[in-house]
C-alpha cells in the first residue's frame, strides 16, 4: 500500500521535553503533545479544518458496483485494495484477504467490527473477528448472486440478492433483501428489481427499486422499507427516467439522503442531491454555479444531519467533494487544503465529523480519511490545562521537600 510519511510522532519525543516532572505530568505531556504533533504532520495549509490520512490506492470498482468506503464511530474504515477487504484503525491497516475465494470486496462496516461485503463467488458475507459467513442467496438459477451493503449496530444486514426467476428468458431478477437467519425479500415498488443500500439502528431501511415491469433504470426510484411497506419516495420534479432517483443512506433519525434527475433552468435533466425528510424531497443543490450539466449526489449522512457527496463544480472538470451542514454545502477541497491532493467524492461521515473519501494524488486514485482539525481556541485551552496541571505538580514535588 502507498502511504505518505508517518503522521504520528513517538512517545519519547514528548518524553525528552519534561525533565524531573512527576509522572502524571510526564503522562499528560505526552499524550497532549503526540496529539498535537499528530495534526501538524498532516501539513494541512493554516485555517484548514481538516487533516488526511492516505489509505492506499483504491479499488473504485468491483463487478459494476461502485465500491464503497465506510466508516464506524470510533474512526475505523472497510474498504477494499486490490482484490482484498480491508479494515483500516488507528494507524494499522490489515487485510482480510480473499476469504476463501479469489477476492472480497467490503461495503460497510458497524461498531462492533463487522464486515459485509461481496465475495468472487458471488455471495455476500459478513466477517468478525476472523469468522466469515456466508450470507446465502434468495434463489439459485442463472447468474446466481447476492451482495451485502450495510450492516447496523444490532447485526442486522442489507443489500441484494437475485431472486432465481428468469423473466423473458433473459432478464435476471434481482431483489432487496435483509440477511438473517432466513432471508428476507424485501419485494419492489412494481418492477423487476430493487436494491437496499442501507439500514439504521431501528432497522428502517432505504435503498432504490424500479417502478414498472420489464423497465430499467429508467423507472428507478428511491424507497425507505418500514413495518413490511416499501415506500416510494418520489422525484424533484422528473418523470419517467427524467425522475430516476436512488437513496444511498438514512440516519437514526431516519433522514434519506440520495439522488433525483431534475430538469434544470438550461432544460437538461441533471441528478442533484437530496434530503428526504419530514414527508418532503429537498434538493440540495450543487457546488457549482448553474451550468447546463451541473449535478450532485449525497452519498451518507450522520445523525446530526452532516451530509457527504460528490458534486460538479465546472465544466470539463473533475467533481469534488462536498460536506452540507447547517444548509450550506462546502467544497472540501477548501477545507482540506493539503498540497497535491483533490478531493473527488466523500463516501461517508460518522458522527465525529470524520469523513472517508477518494482523494487524488499524482494522478491516481486513493482512499483518504479526513478528520476534523480543533479549533485554535481548543489548542490555547489545551496548553492553559497543560501549564496548570505542571504548577500543581511542582507545588506537590515543593511540598514533600
Amino acid at each position: 500500500m502507498n502511504t505518505r510519511a508517518p503522521l504520528i510522532a513517538s512517545a519519547p519525543l514528548a518524553v525528552s521535553l519534561v525533565s524531573g516532572a512527576a509522572a502524571i505530568q510526564m503522562k499528560i505531556i505526552r499524550f497532549m503533545l503526540a496529539f498535537s504533533v499528530a495534526v501538524v504532520c498532516t501539513a494541512p495549509a493554516l485555517g484548514a479544518q481538516y487533516s488526511l490520512i492516505d489509505l492506499g490506492l483504491f479499488n473504485q470498482t468491483h463487478y459494476g458496483y461502485t465500491t464503497p468506503l465506510d466508516i464506524n464511530s470510533s474512526g475505523a474504515v472497510a474498504y477494499s485494495i486490490g482484490n482484498n477487504a480491508v479494515i483500516y484503525s488507528a494507524g494499522t491497516t490489515v487485510s482480510l484477504g480473499s476469504l476463501g475465494g479469489s477476492s472480497s470486496y467490503a461495503s460497510g462496516i458497524n461498531d462492533s467490527g463487522v464486515v459485509v461485503g461481496l465475495l468472487s463467488t458471488q455471495r455476500a458475507f459478513s466477517y468478525q473477528n476472523g469468522t466469515i459467513t456466508d450470507l446465502g442467496i434468495l434463489g439459485n438459477g442463472p447468474m446466481a448472486s447476492s451482495g451485502a451493503l450495510s450492516v447496523n449496530n444490532s447485526g442486522q444486514v442489507v443489500g441484494h440478492s437475485t431472486t432465481g426467476r428468469l423473466l423473458q428468458g433473459r432478464y435476471v431478477e434481482y431483489h432487496a433483501v435483509q440477511f438473517g437467519p432466513s432471508i428476507t425479500d424485501l419485494g419492489t415498488l412494481g418492477g423487476w428489481y430493487s436494491v437496499a443500500t442501507s439500514i439504521n439502528a431501528v432497522g428502517t431501511i432505504a435503498g432504490w427499486s424500479t417502478t414498472i415491469a420489464g423497465s430499467g433504470s429508467d423507472s428507478m426510484r428511491p424507497f425507505v422499507y418500514e413495518n413490511g411497506i416499501m415506500k416510494n419516495l418520489g422525484t424533484l420534479g422528473g418523470d419517467g427516467w427524467t425522475g430516476t432517483g436512488s437513496a444511498s443512506a438514512l440516519n437514526d433519525s431516519g433522514v434519506v439522503v440520495g439522488n433525483s434527475w431534475l430538469k434544470n433552468s438550461f432544460g437538461h435533466y441533471v441528478q442533484h442531491a437530496f434530503a428526504y425528510t419530514d414527508g418532503k424531497l429537498i434538493d440540495i443543490g450543487t457546488l457549482a454555479p448553474e451550468y447546463f450539466a451541473a449535478g450532485s449526489q449525497a452519498l451518507d449522512i450522520n445523525s446530526n444531519g452532516q451530509i457527504v457527496g460528490t458534486s460538479s463544480v465546472a465544466p470539463n472538470s473533475k467533481s469534488h467533494a462536498f460536506l452540507f451542514s447547517d444548509g450550506v454545502m462546502k467544497d472540501l477541497n477548501s477545507l482540506v487544503q493539503i498540497d497535491g491532493w483533490e478531493i473527488s467524492s466523500a463516501e461517508s461521515i460518522n458522527d465525529s465529523g470524520q469523513i472517508t473519501a477518494i482523494g487524488w494524488f499524482g494522478g491516481e486514485a486513493h482512499a483518504v480519511l479526513l478528520s476534523p482539525v480543533p479549533e485554535p481556541e481548543t489548542y490555547a485551552m489545551m496548553l492553559a490545562g497543560l501549564g496548570l496541571v505542571g504548577f500543581a505538580a511542582r507545588r506537590r514535588k515543593l511540598a514533600q521537600v
